[in-house]
C-alpha cells in the first residue's frame, strides 16, 4: 500500500466541509481553526472547552492508501473531525478524574438535543398516534 499526499485543493474542500458541519450541527459557539499539517492519521481534533476553541487538521499524508480518497473521502474526514468536536465535552468529562454522573448526563443530553434538532425534527412532518414524541 502506498501513501496519498493531500493537496491545497483537498484542504480547501476540508475547510468548506468543516464550516458546513459546524453550521449544520449548531456548533456556532466554537471558534474552529483548520490546519493542513503532518499528523499521524488522516484528521485530528483538538478542543479547549473553557475557551470554546478547536483546531481541526487535515493530514498532509494519508498512509496505507492505494488510490486518492477523492472529494468524498476528504469531506468524510472533515465530517468525522467535526463529530469529534461534537463529542469532545463528553469525552473530556468522562476521562476527567473529577467528573460526576450529572456532568456526563448533561454532556450526553447536549449531544442528543443537537441530533434531535439536526436529524429528527427537520424530517418530521406530523405527529401521529403511536409514533415516538
Amino acid at each position: 500500500m502506498g501513501a496519498y499526499k493531500t493537496t491545497p485543493a483537498d484542504f480547501k474542500i476540508f475547510q468548506e466541509e468543516v464550516a458546513y458541519w459546524q453550521r449544520r450541527l449548531g456548533l456556532l459557539d466554537w471558534e474552529i481553526n483548520t490546519r493542513h499539517q503532518k499528523i499521524e492519521g488522516r484528521g485530528e481534533c483538538w478542543a479547549n472547552l473553557q475557551g470554546r476553541t478547536a483546531t481541526l487538521a487535515l493530514g498532509k499524508v494519508f498512509h496505507n492508501y492505494d488510490e486518492p480518497p477523492g472529494e468524498a473521502g476528504i469531506r468524510l474526514v472533515a465530517f468525522h473531525e467535526v463529530c469529534e468536536l461534537l463529542l469532545a465535552r463528553m469525552l473530556i468529562c468522562a476521562t476527567a478524574r473529577y467528573a460526576t454522573r450529572d456532568e456526563i448526563e448533561e454532556a450526553k443530553h447536549e449531544i442528543i438535543r443537537t441530533l434531535e434538532n439536526v436529524l429528527f425534527r427537520p424530517k418530521r412532518k406530523s405527529s401521529s398516534p403511536g409514533q415516538c414524541p
